[in-house]
């Protein structure tokens, strides 16, 4: 994954209702690299230097789960 996730100190300082925006937009980016991820070649992924099983593991996570 490219996204390092938003720090718990950052948000620290926010209003809980921008601190849940920023959630749900965070958890909703995850959701569309995993399914980004799912679609790539087998070119595309050695380019990444993953593997199909890396993928694979990288897909079945939780939308919650870094």
């Amino acid at each position: 994954m490219t996204s390092r996730g938003t720090s718990v100190a950052r948000l620290c300082h926010l209003h809980p209702l921008r601190r849940l925006w920023v959630l749900l937009t965070e958890w909703r980016q995850r959701i569309r690299l995993r399914y980004e991820v799912e679609r790539l070649t087998e070119q595309e992924l050695a380019d990444k230097r993953l593997t199909r099983e890396d993928a694979l593991n990288e897909v079945q996570k939780p939308f919650w789960q870094r």
